[in-house]
Parts: C-alpha cells; structure tokens; sequence
C-alpha cells in the first residue's frame, strides 16, 4: 500500500532500526536476512549478499535466502547463478507465486 517517497522512507526506518538491534543481537540470523532484503530492494547487491552472507553464518537456513541470493544474481545479470540457485529450490516448497520462476529457470524453453 506504500510507494514511493513514504516506501523508501519506511525501509530507511526499518533499516536503521534493524542494524541498531544487531548491535546488541549480532548474531539475530533474521535481523541480518531483514537486512539483507532491505538491501536488495534498493538495489544495493554488494551489500545484499554481505548481509545475507551474514544471516547464514548465524544459522539462517541456505534454502529460505535462494531466492534472495537468485535475485542477487538476476540483477546482477549473473544468469547461470541464478538457474544454479534455483535449481537448489524445491518447486513444491517454494510458495506458490515462486513455483512459475523456478520452473522456467530449470527448463526455459
């Protein structure tokens, strides 16, 4: 329901108050996978996967941040990384808006 200006306001928020919590909860595997979203939406990569990086090494489960990680790739346009990503990804653990992609990254006819 937010856009624009008041959107990018709202994840600068979310953002700032996400890395003030991790400085008394480093090692907050979600707040680092926040994080690391937050830094994709604004098209940031570099930063996306540090973070991410950083969600995984205190016990984020690998295959929930696939699709992150493949986003990564797309904007980054590192095609063969996001097929080898997706193809990581269970189509029947995927949720349903996230099927459709990884079936066209396994097989792109």
């Amino acid at each position: 329901l937010v856009q624009g200006d008041v959107y990018r306001h709202a994840a600068r928020e979310a953002d700032r108050y996400a890395a003030e919590a991790l400085k008394m909860m480093p090692g907050d595997a979600a707040l680092w996978r926040l994080r690391g979203r937050l830094a994709l939406d604004r098209g940031d990569t570099t930063q996306a996967v540090a973070m991410l990086d950083q969600a995984m090494l205190h016990g984020f489960d690998r295959r929930r941040l696939l699709p992150y990680l493949a986003e990564v790739a797309y904007l980054d346009r590192d095609y063969q990384q996001v097929k080898a990503l997706l193809a990581e990804q269970s189509v029947a653990g995927a949720v349903p808006i996230l099927q459709p992609v990884i079936r066209y990254w396994r097989d792109p006819r």
